[in-house]
């Protein structure tokens, strides 16, 4: 039985497309829409809460592996401890942890801090485990399709480089984590084949939409108010500037060999997730407000 946690974020709802079809896989949920949504991919759902322990016993029971996968929090710690925790406690025998790539080398940042004591709990307390650290997700830029729309992608520190890794290269290489036949035992870093500046990546989108995107560079302080006024926290709104911050400290090459050593082909391309994902979206949300 695998158990997934987190099915309905951007991996999790990726990896339970991919196991559509099997009758061995269930998902936790909290809410009706949640446990609605699973059960359109044709798995089971469990209820269960990270952040009620004592929710947790009736979902593990009975799973080999597991999937961990846990949205940044201020509580993010506590959420995947106590999934640890009852993975330990049904005896799993192998806990795939979605965890996040380093920044920047040696740097601390809130949004990988959680994400590093419980990698190092997982060694210390003997878990087969398989721990899969993504770089910047290719599909955030997703997040400004209005403004992509209007021509424009606005970041703090247009200079961070990433490696954008395509989602779908992330849920693919757990599934084979979660079907493999014993715990890897080790830390798989996921990226795309090439590095990016955030600026360049508004070049790349207007190449691949036939449209021009301009890259505007906006203050750190201007752009968390834009965050917050579009409803993220505040906290949220501050690891993001932390995160891009720390992209734009790095130094190197940030491509890693993850995905083409795991799947047997090279990374897709964040060119290819232009094409493939944003720019449908884009004339889906003008066809969208055209027939509204």
């Amino acid at each position: 039985m695998i158990l997934l946690v987190g099915a309905t974020g951007t991996i999790g709802s990726r990896v339970a497309a991919l196991l559509s079809g099997r009758d061995d896989v269930r998902c936790l949920v909290r809410g009706d829409a949640a446990a609605d949504q699973v059960a359109a991919r044709g798995h089971a759902a469990v209820r269960g809460d990270l952040t009620l322990p004592e929710t947790l016993g009736p979902a593990f029971d009975g799973c080999e592996a597991v999937l961990l996968v846990t949205p940044y929090r201020p509580n993010q710690l506590e959420l995947e401890r106590n999934g640890v925790d009852a993975a330990e406690a049904a005896g799993v025998r192998h806990l795939v942890l979605l965890s996040g790539m380093d920044a920047a080398p040696g740097l601390d940042v809130a949004m990988t801090r959680a994400h590093r004591l419980v990698e190092m709990q997982l060694g210390e307390r003997g878990i087969p485990h398989t721990v899969l650290r993504p770089d910047w997700f290719s599909s955030n830029a997703a997040a400004q399709v209005d403004l992509i729309r209007g021509g424009l992608l606005t970041y703090p520190y247009g200079d961070a480089v990433t490696a954008p890794v395509d989602p779908r290269d992330v849920a693919e290489v757990a599934v084979a984590a979660l079907t493999a036949e014993r715990a890897w035992g080790t830390v798989v870093e996921l990226t795309g084949p090439e590095p990016l500046t955030l600026a360049q990546s508004a070049e790349r989108i207007g190449a691949g939409t036939g449209k021009p995107v301009t890259f505007l560079a906006a203050s750190p302080a201007d752009w968390r108010g834009g965050l917050v006024a579009a409803g993220i926290e505040g906290w949220n709104a501050d690891a993001l500037l932390e995160l891009l911050e720390g992209y734009s400290r790095r130094t190197g090459d940030p491509v890693r060999s993850g995905v083409p050593d795991v799947l047997g082909r090279p990374a897709r391309s964040f060119d290819q997730w232009v094409a493939d994902e944003l720019a449908p979206l884009l004339h889906e949300t003008v066809s969208s407000r055209r027939s509204s």
